[in-house]
């Protein structure tokens, strides 16, 4: 352990030996040492090792038989970069977490190797680790921000939490900032203008705001403009992207196509698709909040002649409340379809073109006529709202989970109502 001398001794060895360290390192080292300080920790301080070299050490001075693991105690890294921090015993409760260390560090390396960004000083950044010992994560680490690793060793459950708290609490403050943007830019509009006003101001923005920024401010856009989907769609010199509004795509803007590749990245990565791969298609989810309402995102990837085109569907979660009355519906047709929901037997075939209100009809359907006293059942590719009371099946083609064969397992589940996201095929078709 770090602060045993004899271990630190056989540590500052194991480096001079690899020649991480020089003989003139290590005696300045021991002298301040001698003040009260590890050697390990002056080393640190001195900048002339990182927690890599000390890990690599640490196997070394094992294999000559000192024994022990090296962990990085909280005092050794944080005295190098924060006297103002506080010390502590390897809890996160212990260390002000800068959201400047936060940003230096994207989200899937944290999660990868189960990481927190803590600090950063000029040349370093301190990290919280599950396993300090872990050098393919410091170096991660170290070539993306090009700065010295140090780490101290904190509980795993403790990061995986504290990383879900920090990376959001860094999303939430980026889309809150984002909405300022839109905001200003809404202001400029006349009455008489319209949504391609916005192009210039959009495309003006590009070069100073990072790619985050602009795809949240394409989702927050889409959003307030109440689009069912964005189309994003690559051209030799440009990508284009248009909303679907009413059932009607109308451009909002063209951006240069240098931008293209990395927006579509972004989205990637939010969806959970494979980056890497550009020439299958792929299909992911993923949710968001704009204006504290939660949205459900599907995105869908085709590769074209220009690149993948990406289409996000847009699931606004607080539909899923709107009941029937509020369809729209004029009354002699609500009594109508009033009686059909509640006859005991039969089907209604809910149909129409994309946008056309049929997940929304379907659901406050749903809302009209669950009951305690009934088994219902659904089977949707893919589940768009949860609605209590309700037993929903999400179709997975990779399994050959398919309606058909869903349907057949649900009559054997003594249901009452069966709804069917989709009739695609011959087979579910017949068995409806």
């Amino acid at each position: 352990m770090a602060g045993d001398p004899g271990r630190d001794r056989a540590m500052a060895e194991a480096l001079l030996k690899q020649g991480v360290i020089s003989p003139d390192q290590l005696a300045a080292a021991k002298a301040e040492a001698a003040g009260g300080v590890s050697l390990v920790q002056a080393l640190l301080r001195a900048g002339a090792c990182t927690a890599q070299d000390l890990a690599r050490a640490s196997s070394v001075a094992a294999e000559e038989g000192e024994g022990g693991e090296f962990v990085l105690q909280p005092s050794a890294s944080v005295a190098a970069l924060s006297p103002d921090a506080a010390l502590g015993g390897g809890s996160l409760d212990d260390y002000q977490v800068d959201p400047e260390a936060i940003r230096e560090v994207p989200r899937p390396v944290a999660e990868e190797y189960c990481l927190l960004p803590l600090q950063v000083s000029e040349g370093r950044i301190l990290l919280a680790m599950a396993d300090p010992g872990n050098v393919f994560a410091i170096d991660e680490v170290r070539k993306r921000t090009g700065r010295r690793v140090e780490a101290v060793q904190v509980p795993e459950q403790e990061l995986i939490a504290a990383i879900d708290q920090y990376y959001s609490t860094q999303a939430r403050a980026s889309m809150a900032q984002s909405a300022v943007v839109t905001r200003d830019l809404s202001g400029r509009l006349g009455k008489d203008e319209s949504l391609l006003d916005l192009s210039d101001d959009i495309a003006a923005t590009v070069d100073e705001a990072p790619v985050i920024r602009v795809v949240e401010r394409m989702i927050r856009d889409a959003a307030a403009q109440r689009a069912s989907d964005i189309h994003i769609e690559p051209k030799a010199d440009v990508f284009a992207i248009r909303f679907r509004v009413d059932g009607l795509l109308q451009t909002i803007t063209e951006l240069p196509i240098d931008l293209h590749r990395t927006v579509v990245s972004r989205l990637k990565i939010l969806a959970g698709c494979d980056i890497s791969e550009n020439r299958m298609p792929q299909d992911g989810r993923f949710a968001t909040l704009v204006d504290d309402r939660p949205i459900d995102i599907r995105c869908s990837t085709l590769p074209t002649y220009w690149g993948e085109k990406v289409v996000l569907r847009l699931l606004d979660k607080s539909a899923a409340l709107v009941s029937l009355s509020q369809l729209g519906m004029l009354p002699d047709m609500m009594k109508q379809y009033d009686t059909l929901l509640h006859t005991k037997q039969g089907m209604v075939l809910v149909c129409g073109p994309t946008g056309s209100g049929k997940s929304t009809t379907l659901y406050a359907s749903l809302h009209k006529i669950k009951d305690d006293t009934l088994n219902i059942t659904t089977v949707e590719d893919p589940i768009e709202y949860e609605v209590e009371g309700v037993n929903q099946t999400q179709v997975h083609a990779r399994i050959d989970l398919s309606f058909a064969r869903s349907l057949r397992h649900i009559l054997r589940q003594d249901p009452d109502i069966i709804l069917v996201g989709e009739v695609r095929d011959y087979e579910t078709a017949e068995m409806a």
